[in-house]
């Protein structure tokens, strides 16, 4: 994988690398113990990825949250959704805006579904009060 820009990588050759008598794939993305990263270091195939994760968690728990009692529940999101969150976001720093709201997203949906508010109700007081999850931090400045 060749890491560059976006405008640097329209520049570099695209003919294959040949080591050893062998020619070399070159790929977009490669994973290295969880974590996705592309070519352009933007990481959003990572964060596309555990968005989707912590969703599918989501949905899970929220199948049996019914028959869970409220402490239960909220330490099954976190052990099976804050966890997968957390999880080498020190990585994203500098990452752009949009891809940190992604994230956002999977935190206030866990609030609302612990919390048992529909989708339209605000979670800035769920998260802190109710639940002591943090907000996703805005993007830091290098």
């Amino acid at each position: 994988m060749r890491c560059a820009t976006a405008r640097r990588l329209t520049q570099l050759s695209s003919s294959p690398i040949t080591f050893c008598g062998q020619q070399m794939i070159q790929e977009t993305s490669v994973r290295n113990l969880g974590v996705t990263a592309d070519s352009s270091l933007s990481f959003r195939t990572h964060v596309n990825h555990v968005v989707s994760s912590c969703f599918h968690q989501l949905r899970r728990i929220k199948s049996s949250l019914k028959a869970l009692p409220q402490e239960t529940a909220k330490s099954l999101v976190i052990c099976f959704v804050v966890s997968r969150f957390d999880y080498c976001n020190s990585l994203l720093a500098g990452v752009p805006q949009v891809t940190l709201d992604r994230l956002q997203n999977v935190m206030n949906a866990a609030a609302r579904m612990l919390c048992s508010v529909g989708r339209r109700a605000h979670v800035s007081d769920l998260l802190g009060n109710g639940l002591h999850l943090l907000r996703v931090p805005q993007r830091i400045q290098l």
